[in-house]
């Protein structure tokens, strides 16, 4: 939602300009209509609406233009941006000090309900990674959902396992820290490495490679903490997988049955098996 109001930004700025003036004008046109208070309370409303877009910009525009809209058309001398009056002067003040706080405070709430929604996010991640174990999904299968999963979370272009781990790439450690030749890169000021591969560790079973090559992107370190957390589930998941099937082959190889229990068929010295 917030994407598609920035694609708008422009239209959003010219609104914050001519709403709050356009309100000032009908007030002052028809002032047995509404009183100056009542418009500097339809002022502030237009201002919190545009504060809720979640850009600063078009909030501290329809601040600015309620506060001179308010001075120019409702204040002595009229259609003039001198102020005679002292409760007028601090009227339009307190129009434009209300309408920066408003847009502030709600630019705040907004970061707090997107880290809320990302962290949730996080945590969804990590639970659907846990119910792909704990149901034995296909290690194949998980590896996949798991490497869609951090691209998400990292905001990558994509993300794939590979089982051999290659060289001489950025790293992202186990503390969410990404290297490249063993100096650590800033990410949360430039952004992912976006000439290379980076590598994640999945533990002893190979690694996840992340793509960030079309645009740069600076995911914090709560983000990369939690895509490691996922990369260590994929390869606690892969280790056990691995001995799973050796286990398999070994209990074969050992003893010639297929199966247990009642049901079990044992194979003779040329592979047929027998009862």
């Amino acid at each position: 939602m917030n994407g598609v109001l920035r694609r708008h930004r422009a239209a959003l700025l010219l609104a914050a300009v001519v709403l709050p003036l356009a309100v000032c004008l009908v007030v002052s046109r028809f002032p047995t209509a509404l009183t100056r208070t009542d418009a500097a309370l339809v002022l502030v409303l237009l201002v919190l609406a545009a504060a809720s877009t979640g850009l600063r910009g078009p909030g501290l525009v329809a601040a600015l233009a309620a506060a001179v809209g308010y001075d120019f058309f409702l204040t002595r001398p009229f259609l003039d941006l001198a102020i005679v009056d002292r409760s007028d002067v601090e009227t339009t003040v307190l129009l434009l000090v209300i309408g920066v706080v408003v847009t502030e405070l709600a630019l705040w709430g907004r970061r707090q309900q997107d880290r809320g929604s990302r962290q949730y996010g996080y945590l969804v991640g990590v639970l659907d990674t846990a119910a792909a174990l704990a149901d034995d999904t296909p290690a194949p299968v998980m590896a996949e959902r798991v490497a869609a999963r951090i691209a998400e979370v990292l905001g990558a272009d994509r993300c794939r396992y590979s089982a051999e781990v290659p060289a001489d790439r950025p790293v992202l450690g186990s503390d969410g820290v990404v290297r490249s030749s063993g100096q650590a890169l800033d990410v949360s000021r430039d952004g992912l490495p976006t000439d290379d591969e980076i590598v994640l560790p999945a533990g002893a079973e190979g690694c996840f490679l992340i793509t960030a090559a079309t645009h740069v992107r600076k995911p914090g370190l709560d983000e990369r903490r939690v895509a490691v957390a996922l990369a260590e589930q994929a390869g606690a998941a892969l280790v056990h997988d691995r001995i799973g099937r050796r286990g398999s082959a070994g209990s074969v190889a050992s003893d010639g049955m297929v199966g247990s229990g009642r049901g079990s068929a044992v194979l003779d010295a040329r592979g047929s098996s027998v009862r």
